[in-house]
């Protein structure tokens, strides 16, 4: 039985009564192949002037985006231009908009979807962004981080199932889950303030 991490590998044990050697971890990886140039998105990431946070996912309430919109007004004291480019399509884009809306932040707010045959056209979006947002409530192991990694990107994460594992591999920063607006903004203008990773493969 294959699983993608450690938690899961445990509860799979657990629910199917297995021995652990009949358990292995294999987790996923990046599979942007077509990664942007480091010289272009550099010059790319200067002309936009401005922090870029990008939160990846399905338009889901458990998927945390709008924990990041809420987080934005804060942000925009240290940070007046800064901007959120969530990538997904689902069910509560209305809500999204909704409420940024609400929080006077709509026009620093865009969500975009690419489909599959614009994988290198989510890579170069991914690899302009200064940070990376992922606040789910759970997950198994969410590729986009990976991804993001994988290009550069520092990301802020959860503290939550399969997100957790990736932060205690250096991949990520982890936050707790019932983190209050301010502190996800203050976590996101530390990612912001440290020096960029280098791109590597995942």
């Amino acid at each position: 039985v294959v699983a993608l991490n450690e938690s899961q590998r445990d509860a799979l044990m657990r629910e199917l009564q297995l021995q652990p050697k009949l358990t292995h971890v294999v987790p996923n990886g990046s599979d942007l192949v077509d990664q942007p140039d480091p010289a272009a998105v550099s010059r790319a990431r200067a002309a936009l002037g401005r922090p870029l946070l990008i939160s990846p996912g399905r338009l889901e309430r458990f998927k945390g985006h709008h924990r990041v919109i809420e987080a934005l007004p804060h942000l925009l004291g240290a940070y007046p231009d800064a901007t959120l480019r969530i990538f997904g399509e689902g069910p509560y884009k209305s809500e999204l908009l909704r409420r940024a809306d609400k929080l006077g932040v709509a026009d620093r707010v865009h969500i975009e979807f690419f489909p599959q045959d614009r994988r290198s056209e989510l890579a170069s979006a991914l690899a302009d962004a200064d940070v990376g947002i992922l606040l789910s409530d759970y997950e198994t192991q969410p590729v986009s981080v990976l991804e993001l990694a994988a290009l550069g990107v520092p990301t802020v994460v959860s503290d939550a199932q399969g997100l957790r594992e990736l932060a205690a591999d250096g991949l990520a920063r982890a936050i707790p889950l019932n983190a209050p607006p301010e502190a996800i903004a203050r976590a996101v203008i530390q990612a912001l303030e440290e020096p960029r990773p280098a791109m590597r493969p995942l």
